[in-house]
């Protein structure tokens, strides 16, 4: 049973990284689609984020791997781990919620000027 459960939080955390890089690049994409999905997409995380503090699909892996790898992983913040695996060292998490805001609502602002330049 936990084998299953152990590949299925592997998969979520591959789907969150999908789709942290979508919205790196969403807004240099050329289809309208991936535009409006950026748009949308940044207000429909902003609400997520404000009702349940945490990305859903952050709660999802976090069921599914147990409450014990939680704690082992450290605070559990998706964003702050995946930074951490990148730069090879511990990023403080008020740097990385600034930089996701920024990377989130920027996106957001350049697809919502594409849109209204084409």
């Amino acid at each position: 049973m936990a084998g299953w459960r152990h590949a299925a939080a592997d998969w979520v955390w591959a789907l969150h990284v999908v789709v942290t890089c979508f919205f790196l690049v969403a807004w240099m994409l050329p289809w309208s689609w991936a535009l409006w999905t950026a748009l949308v997409g940044a207000f429909v995380l902003q609400v997520q984020w404000w009702l349940n503090d945490v990305c859903v699909l952050t709660t999802l892996e976090r069921l599914l791997r147990g409450p014990a790898s939680a704690l082992a992983s450290g605070d559990g913040n998706f964003l702050a781990g995946l930074a951490r695996s990148i730069v090879g060292r511990p990023v403080p998490s008020a740097w990385v919620n600034r930089l996701s805001y920024a990377v989130l609502w920027g996106g957001a602002g350049a697809a919502a000027l594409r849109l209204a330049w084409r």
